[in-house]
């Protein structure tokens, strides 16, 4: 069986949240554990990944390549990928289309505002259930790598190289079943970031109130859909 660049992408994804920890020594069940408390209490973070698909793990270049980035300030979000932009802030929720030139705009009720999206870690046990066995492997340019073996998926294998420094993820390397590999790059890895007052703003997008909204700035050929 193959897959698709985007149906790789959404696999990959599924398991990504896995890396959102900091991570040392060996053992890498009670190191998630100890940390989970730690980020239950994050409340911002900003994450930058540069994600690779092969035909298999020994190509020289990648059929598929794309950056995904993610911001987050308290209940904030902000999401770039290719193409597309999602803003979580405050009430609204945006939608934007770079390349349909569109811009779609939801209200929030106060019960959605407080329904954020959950930390992915948090629930450490069921995560760890998609692992059959990790194995330490040493190191690895410097990093410390680690396997893990998936179970019930698509996905083979996954390796890991942690910075031994800060305990941060470098790299994420899937091994699917069909044959594919896919890399995950992290570019940027904040845990403490200074953003923009800009960033999570609804007026770098549109300007207006309930249906008079219209777009502005960079976005002012932009459709704008309610």
């Amino acid at each position: 069986m193959s897959y698709t660049p985007k149906t790789l992408l959404l696999l990959t994804c599924l398991f990504i949240v896995g890396s959102l920890s900091q991570i040392q020594g060996q053992d890498l069940r009670t190191a998630l554990k100890k940390l989970q408390h730690t980020y239950q209490g994050k409340e911002q973070m900003h994450i930058k990944m540069q994600v690779s698909a092969y035909e298999n793990a020994t190509a020289d270049k990648a059929f598929y390549e794309q950056t995904v980035e993610v911001k987050r300030q308290d209940q904030q979000y902000h999401y770039i990928y290719p193409g597309n932009e999602m803003l979580l802030s405050g009430d609204l929720l945006l939608l934007v289309n770079n390349q349909q030139k569109l811009i779609t705009c939801q209200q929030r009720s106060q019960m959605e505002q407080e329904n954020v999206p959950e930390n992915p870690l948090q629930n450490l046990d069921t995560l760890m259930k998609h692992y059959q066995k990790e194995t330490y492997l040493g190191k690895r340019q410097g990093y410390d790598h680690y396997r893990l073996e998936q179970q019930g998926s698509p996905i083979q294998t996954v390796e890991l190289l942690l910075d031994p420094a800060t305990g941060l993820v470098h790299q994420m390397a899937y091994h699917y079943k069909a044959g594919q590999y896919v890399t995950i790059d992290f570019v940027v890895f904040d845990l403490n970031p200074m953003f923009d007052k800009q960033t999570f703003a609804t007026s770098r997008y549109i300007k207006g109130k309930a249906s008079s909204r219209h777009p502005i700035g960079a976005y002012q050929d932009y459709q704008v859909i309610q």
